[in-house]
């Protein structure tokens, strides 16, 4: 006898620590958790639980198509269900489901009448679905969704955090202000990020007000409008500033500035899961590519989106 447990992470985001240790609760009667799956429309789940899943041992599945589609999840997490308890090597006696959609009350009819018990672990399960279930496991904690949008501005660069209430499904955001060096170079506390970058040697370099307001003293190590060049190639070869410390590719200006942006959101909040990058809806595949590049450059997991969409990771 054995235990399976499908994640239904479109509908809630549980802590991983959580569903083992609920699932340990019922060993004695079903034996071990043998199969751990996960299943989502939205590929900001990979982010959101970084190493967990490698950690706990679980299949993430990314369910097919580019629009997502509420119902698309249950479909799948049904048919590996059904593939699952056919598998006579598991020996499963209990699969255990975590969501509140009543749409899954179904599937316990069906396996209950296979003679396999059932297990719905959520923090605000639908009355159909208590019903029918065998076991019934509130959660206390559920992870927040939380995503910080970047505006990567040619003069300047905004932050912002975004949050839903899990409660009202209402949005709300507001920029981020972080620490940063002002016109004079003395510390404050500003939502706006100039842009504008000094290379002080092949890999280190300054971003903030003070290096925009020293551009001209400084100008053979900086650079300011660089987002106009993202993708830029000249004679099919990529396009580089010739500075001090050698040359410089726009995208690495970008992923500075990036690469800032993410230092302070750790500063601030202790972890950073992911981010969006806005890019004009004009850009050319080029410098859509080119601010990708900047994005991997800066180690942010970053995930592009035009300004009038939206994408997370």
């Amino acid at each position: 006898m054995s235990i399976a447990v499908l994640l239904d992470l479109d509908n809630i985001k549980p802590k991983l620590a959580d569903i083992e240790r609920i699932c340990q609760t019922h060993h004695e009667k079903h034996g071990q958790l043998v199969v751990r799956r996960a299943f989502s429309n939205t590929p900001s789940v990979l982010t959101a639980y970084g190493g967990a899943f490698r950690e706990f041992g679980y299949g993430f599945e990314l369910t097919p198509g580019l629009t997502p589609v509420p119902q698309e999840v249950d479909r799948i997490i049904e048919e590996r269900t059904e593939e699952i308890t056919g598998n006579a090597d598991y020996q499963i006696s209990m699969i255990a489901v975590v969501s509140n959609d009543n749409g899954y009350a179904s599937l316990f009819g069906r396996l209950k009448r296979k003679g396999i018990e059932t297990l719905v672990i959520g923090d605000r399960i639908g009355n159909r679905l208590r019903e029918v279930a065998d076991y019934v496991e509130p959660l206390k904690e559920v992870m927040r969704p939380t995503y910080v949008g970047i505006d990567l501005g040619t003069t300047n660069t905004v932050m912002a955090l975004a949050n839903v209430n899990l409660m009202t499904k209402q949005w709300t955001a507001a920029a981020v202000a972080v620490s940063i060096r002002d016109e004079q170079g003395s510390l404050v506390t500003n939502d706006i990020i100039p842009s504008a970058v000094r290379f002080n040697g092949q890999t280190e370099a300054e971003v903030g007000g003070y290096v925009k307001a020293q551009a001209y003293a400084f100008r053979d190590q900086t650079i300011l409008a660089w987002k106009h060049d993202m993708g830029r190639s000249i004679d099919g070869k990529q396009f580089a500033y010739d500075l001090t410390s050698g040359k410089v590719f726009p995208e690495e200006a970008a992923a500075k500035v990036l690469a800032f942006c993410r230092d302070k959101l750790i500063q601030k909040y202790g972890s950073v899961q992911g981010a969006v990058i806005t890019h004009p809806t004009s850009y050319e595949s080029d410098a859509i590519e080119a601010t990708r590049s900047a994005g991997g450059m800066a180690r942010g997991g970053s995930c592009i989106a035009p300004r009038t969409s939206s994408c997370f990771i």
